[in-house]
């Protein structure tokens, strides 16, 4: 009888977590769409506000870390480098990692340059430390040396960060 009832149990858990699952990661997409909308919107602050927070701690903080992301895109706009919009993709699978959750979403840039346009595609570490309800991004370029053991001591190894994509570059042919 306990066979039967533990056995049940489990068949029951495992549809609650693919739905949990399945809430989750629409929450993270949905967070990933507002903040790069943030982005397009040059509203760097509710940008930041998704920006995973040990980030701040390498830039001297948050505040510091609007004033280099507000130089930069003048710096970058000044050049003819435009952003004409940013879209995300699906999450992956959610997998624990310690206290938190991590998932991996894409993201995709289309820009203006100098001569051309351009697309980057890359993918997006999504962090949360509130079981699901709010996450953080940051882009997996910024996870090489010790950076990934510094931020995430508990990091699933199940999860799988894929190789950044080159960008692609269109450039208009002149006459």
């Amino acid at each position: 009888m306990r066979i039967i009832f533990s056995l049940l149990l489990v068949g029951i858990s495992l549809p609650i977590f693919s739905q949990s699952q399945v809430v989750m990661q629409q929450t993270i997409k949905d967070q990933a769409t507002t903040m790069l909308e943030a982005f397009e919107d040059h509203n760097y602050d509710k940008l930041l506000d998704y920006t995973y927070p040990k980030i701040f701690e390498l830039s001297g903080g948050k505040a510091t870390m609007l004033e280099i992301i507000q130089e930069s895109m003048q710096e970058l706009e000044l050049a003819g480098y435009i952003v004409d919009s940013a879209n995300i993709g699906e999450p992956g699978p959610i997998y624990n990692a310690g206290d938190e959750l991590h998932a991996i979403i894409s993201q995709f840039v289309y820009m203006t340059i100098p001569g051309g346009s351009m697309m980057n595609e890359s993918p997006l570490l999504a962090v949360s430390d509130n079981n699901g309800v709010s996450w953080y991004f940051l882009d997996t370029k910024q996870l090489n040396g010790n950076l990934k053991a510094y931020f995430f001591p508990n990091f699933n190894e199940d999860l799988k960060i894929p190789e950044p994509k080159p960008v692609i570059y269109d450039y208009e042919k002149k006459k």
